[in-house]
């Protein structure tokens, strides 16, 4: 089988780099695929996604590694991850989950509709609207809505100065996004879910005085094994926003474990080093095993067409269905 990886810095980035071998390591052909390469062509015949020569829905399944090529247009990037999903090509992640992810609005929107603990949340466009949410929320979060790695995070409460910085705020980004903090002693839990199921975790220790446990600022990280609650609140975000396979940052509170947000392109690097589990190998072995299923779908949908002797066979692309994820290893055939 072959599957793509989907990725500008295939070596250079550690997480695309452990992708791609993983993929390799159970005998499939990781195909290398650069956003910035991918164009599409439309004709009354239907959509075709190429990657330079590659046909990208000829792929037996795509993993989106890296999604995004600043050196090209992303929005065309997105629309051809879109097209091969509709096609029934099994994507991991599929993009608008990846979209939903990176969003701290969206996300947070996605945890309460499916009833997932998360800290109550304001989301304000009008200045006037910035000292009753202090007030109301007491110490409070500003977060980027687009952002990681603790960068641009704020932790205020309402005082004359901090109304001011927000008000700056507001003005340079037409929106704020205020979180509830919640104490948590300086740590919190990042839990690596994979189709549905647990497959490692580490707690995070800030550092000193810093409120935020990033390791880009410094934070400690140590393996952990998370209990049952912890488990279900993380498997339940994955669900809410849609994604196959994700990090999740959940921290304890007096009503139990709560979810702050889930990371589209989690860092396997920060398990590995710590505990030395390959959470990317749980994730070639999902990606695999939903390639097989379509790659046995294509061919049963190919066999029960009846080929003219007289003309060249044309294939009909069988309706996408529901992916199901067996079994704990898989391999390619």
């Amino acid at each position: 089988m072959r599957i793509g990886v989907v990725t500008a810095f295939p070596s250079e980035d550690w997480h695309s780099a452990r992708l791609i071998a993983a993929v390799a390591d159970r005998g499939c052909a990781a195909v290398v695929v650069d956003p910035a390469a991918v164009s599409l062509r439309l004709t009354r015949a239907g959509v075709e996604a190429t990657a330079g020569a590659e046909r990208l829905m000829a792929l037996d399944g795509l993993l989106l590694a890296r999604g995004l090529n600043p050196r090209g247009d992303a929005d065309l990037q997105f629309e051809a991850y879109r097209e091969l999903a509709h096609s029934g090509q099994p994507q991991v992640n599929h993009i608008d989950a990846l979209l939903a992810a990176q969003d701290k609005a969206r996300a947070s929107c996605l945890f309460v509709r499916a009833g997932v603990p998360t800290p109550e949340t304001r989301l304000i466009q009008r200045p006037d609207e910035i000292r009753p949410a202090l007030e109301a929320l007491g110490w409070v979060v500003v977060k980027p809505r687009f952002g990681s790695l603790g960068h641009g995070m704020l932790r205020v409460r309402d005082t004359p100065r901090a109304r001011a910085q927000l008000e700056a705020l507001l003005e340079r980004d037409r929106s704020l996004y205020l979180q509830r903090y919640v104490d948590t002693g300086g740590c919190d839990f990042r839990v690596f879910v994979v189709a549905g199921a647990v497959h490692g975790a580490v707690k995070r220790h800030a550092r000193g005085r810093e409120w935020r446990t990033n390791l880009s600022l410094g934070g400690r990280v140590v393996p952990h094994v998370p209990g049952a609650a912890l488990g279900r609140v993380a498997v339940a975000a994955a669900r809410a926003v849609g994604l196959d396979y994700t990090a999740v940052d959940v921290v304890r509170t007096g009503a139990g474990p709560a979810v702050l947000e889930v990371n589209g392109h989690p860092n396997f690097e920060l398990i590995w080093n710590a505990s030395g589990l390959d959470v990317g190998a749980a994730v070639a072995d999902h990606v695999v095993r939903l390639a097989s299923l379509h790659r046995r779908r294509r061919q049963r949908a190919g066999r029960s067409i009846a080929l003219p002797s007289h003309a060249r066979a044309i294939r009909r692309a069988e309706a996408p269905r529901p992916w199901a994820a067996a079994g704990s290893s898989a391999s390619c055939e």
